[in-house]
């Protein structure tokens, strides 16, 4: 063992993710050698879509142009617009981002930010730091006193 490292195992709940962790890329890696189908990297979107239902949602909210395709929706000979945006499509703040018990014990967050909302930029944040600090192997939340080098 090297001087100053403190090597301790991981208990409980850590044991299983890291070992889920370590032979699912294993069994990854197995699947991917013998060919199975949908194991290897994805496939950069086609953003078309995307952009087809953008214009198409805008052009039928504002009266703007509509994609090549797009009927006009039209009343005899009047343009119609649709007043009310959920009638295109969801609500930006419809559905709420939700943690898992296990996944708040993971990234040590306080059981507050198990629901978070499309808007609630402070407690994304949040989230997005807890993430980065455990995709990166902090799991100290910059705690010194766990420093043990």
């Amino acid at each position: 063992m090297e001087p100053g490292v403190l090597r301790a195992k991981p208990t409980g709940l850590a044991t299983l993710f890291f070992t889920i962790l370590w032979h699912s890329d294993s069994l990854l890696f197995r699947l991917q050698e013998v060919g199975m189908p949908d194991t290897g990297p994805p496939a950069i979107p086609d953003p078309k879509p995307w952009v087809l239902l953008r214009e198409a949602a805008f052009g039928l909210v504002d009266g703007g142009d509509l994609p090549e395709g797009v009927p006009t929706p039209t009343h005899d000979t009047q343009r119609l617009l649709y007043l009310d945006p959920s009638a295109i499509g969801p609500a930006p703040d419809d559905q709420v981002f939700s943690l898992s018990d296990l996944e708040l014990e993971l990234l040590d967050l306080d059981t507050d930010l198990s629901e978070i909302g499309s808007m609630d930029i402070i407690n994304a944040r949040a989230v997005d730091a807890a993430l980065t600090r455990f995709a990166d192997g902090d799991d100290t939340s910059g705690d010194p006193s766990t420093d043990f080098t």
